[in-house]
């Protein structure tokens, strides 16, 4: 895959990454390799470019088809469990500070947070505004990781730098304060 992305060059290669990080949105499949192929493929400034439009591509696909698709039967639903409803109802009072929060936090995959969110009322505009600033460490992160390989090898046996621990502490502690958020809003 790398190969092939690499060989398209930075356009159609930023096309192919935004395609598959539809697919995999969509799919519920998480997505975070592509980030780090887009490091691989192209460097640091064109892999963050090439990322945040496929990352950004990609959520817009699931929160559109749970808004027009799976909303009526999904909210119902959803709705139906009271800790749900009220989850949902803080969104929509917070929507821009718990968005950036859920996108900080790893608890909750990506792709399952876009279909989740556009149950909510929450404007297209808000959500994505929100979504790119709170994935956009995690997808720095990744893409500079891509970045320093050598080849997709590297990615396939683990090698390269140490954990993200400062990326892990931040996602643990946006995910207490998420639920912190929430569950005061949703008692409310």
């Amino acid at each position: 895959m790398l190969q092939a992305v690499q060989a398209l060059g930075p356009l159609r290669g930023t096309l192919l990454l935004v395609c598959m990080q539809v697919a995999g949105f969509v799919l519920l499949i998480p997505t975070s390799i592509l980030s780090v192929a887009a490091g691989a493929a192209f460097g640091l400034q064109i892999g963050i470019a090439a990322a945040a439009a496929g990352y950004l591509t990609g959520s817009l696909f699931p929160f559109f088809l749970s808004r027009r698709v799976l909303s009526a039967t999904a909210t119902r639903l959803v709705r139906s469990y009271p800790l749900a409803s009220g989850v949902l109802a803080a969104v929509d009072e917070q929507p821009f500070l718990l968005i950036v929060l859920l996108r900080l936090s790893p608890a909750l995959p990506a792709p399952v947070n876009c279909y989740l969110l556009g149950l909510t009322s929450v404007p297209t505009s808000t959500y994505l505004v929100a979504t790119a600033l709170g994935a956009a460490p995690n997808c720095v992160f990744c893409v500079y990781l891509g970045s320093l390989m050598q080849s997709i090898a590297e990615v396939l046996q683990g090698d390269g730098a140490a954990p993200p621990w400062p990326l892990i502490v931040l996602g643990l502690a946006a995910t207490v304060g998420a639920l912190a958020l929430i569950s005061s809003v949703a008692r409310r």
